[in-house]
């Protein structure tokens, strides 16, 4: 198994690498790109863009339809990323997002689902579930975009 994992939530962080064993190497690894989706066969669509990175610290941006924030969590293994964090867009916004890369762009491959801050929705509970590589929500197909990701 090779996960990499990174999460900020307030002022602490936390950086954790596991190959097998811990190592004491600081974690790589980076997402970025555009996703369109349909979520369970509904004609509504959901988009969003990402670019975030683990070198040196979790550090990128979010946006998911009309929110946008920090990435605070980003969690990658092998061609799936977890991303979540709070939104600045407004009170009570956040986003939890799963991203799969399904290889060479253009092949319809991409996978994308993402979670917004119900109301009453601790922040907490999506960065657990980026955490812990949570499938709460399926995945969809991609109908637009490209996102790449590295481990």
């Amino acid at each position: 198994m090779n996960w990499r994992r990174g999460s900020i939530l307030g002022a602490s962080i936390l950086l954790l690498a596991v190959a097998g064993t811990a190592s004491a190497a600081a974690p790589g690894g980076s997402v970025s790109g555009s996703f369109t989706y349909h979520p369970f066969d509904r004609p509504a669509v959901r988009f969003g863009s990402i670019g975030a990175s683990l070198a040196g610290g979790v550090h990128g941006t979010w946006s998911w339809q009309d929110w946008h924030g920090p990435v605070t969590c980003l969690v990658i293994d092998g061609n799936d990323a977890w991303i979540a964090g709070p939104g600045s867009t407004g009170p009570d916004t956040g986003v939890w997002i799963h991203l799969h890369d399904g290889g060479q762009a253009g092949k319809g491959d991409d996978m994308a689902t993402a979670w917004g801050l119900d109301p009453g929705q601790p922040l907490e509970e999506l960065i657990g579930w980026c955490e812990t590589k949570a499938d709460t929500v399926p995945l969809f197909p991609m109908i637009g975009g490209n996102v790449v990701v590295r481990d």
